[in-house]
């Protein structure tokens, strides 16, 4: 508040990205559907497919293959890679269609 003059983080962003120092959570990263925030662990903070698929979340979408999650490979919501230059993907087209990419 005092450094930003704001009371909520959303008076900044619509979108929130927290990284954490190595140690403080387990796992590798989270947001919440609908949610304006998403939280890594260390370095994963540095990977866009990471924070592709937790924006994902935060715009509305579940994982793809809810069968077995994390399983589809096909996009970002499916599954995240541990690398700072690929690959080159974005959402599937089932949920590019979901957000209304398609109208």
């Amino acid at each position: 508040k005092i450094m930003f003059d704001v009371s909520h983080p959303r008076q900044l962003a619509d979108h929130i990205m927290y990284c954490l120092p190595p140690g403080t959570m387990g796992g590798i990263a989270y947001a919440f559907i609908n949610g304006w925030m998403s939280v890594y662990n260390d370095s994963w903070c540095t990977f866009p497919s990471v924070q592709m698929h937790e924006m994902g979340h935060n715009l509305n979408l579940a994982h793809s293959n809810e069968a077995r999650a994390y399983n589809d490979q096909s996009g970002v919501m499916g599954y995240s890679y541990r690398q700072d230059d690929g690959p080159q993907m974005c959402f599937n087209a089932a949920k590019s269609w979901q957000l209304g990419w398609y109208e």
